[in-house]
């Protein structure tokens, strides 16, 4: 937030015209989509990190931020923090590794649960399935760039 703070100020938008520039359909709220896709208009950032500064913003998980939320981020010292959403992958990582050692599974089976499709390759939906259904993972989480990281 600090970064997209900072960029706006030295750009001279206001925090209503970022929004407006990320907001384009006039709902009056910015979605996922819209804000992965209009976000690099004004700052450069990447994949990953976009999702994060999103999943922040929509605390509520509600897929949509809207602009008095928006506002109120913007304004706030709330930042997300390393143990928040940044380090995305390596929550997974842990979880997996938590799932794996209360499993009791040899390696080579928790392979085999990983490996849905039976090929021995961890394709991306071999991931995406074993999040949702072992994990409990919720679909919205899952982008593909999220999934490519692990």
């Amino acid at each position: 937030m600090v970064r997209l703070r900072e960029k706006s100020i030295k750009r001279k938008i206001s925090y209503y015209d970022l929004f407006r520039k990320v907001e384009k359909a006039g709902s009056g709220f910015i979605t996922r989509e819209s804000w992965l896709g209009g976000i690099g208009e004004v700052l450069t950032m990447g994949e990953d990190e976009k999702e994060s500064l999103f999943s922040f913003m929509d605390a509520g998980e509600k897929q949509v931020v809207d602009y008095k939320t928006f506002l109120a981020i913007m304004n706030s010292n709330q930042a997300p923090t390393q143990g928040e959403k940044f380090d995305w992958a390596e929550q997974v990582v842990e979880r997996i590794k938590k799932w794996y050692g209360e499993s009791r599974l040899t390696l080579v089976d928790a392979f085999r649960v990983i490996d849905r499709d039976g090929d021995s390759y961890l394709s991306e939906k071999d991931l995406h399935g074993f999040l949702v259904e072992k994990l409990g993972f919720k679909e919205r989480e899952l982008s593909s760039v999220r999934l490519q990281k692990l």
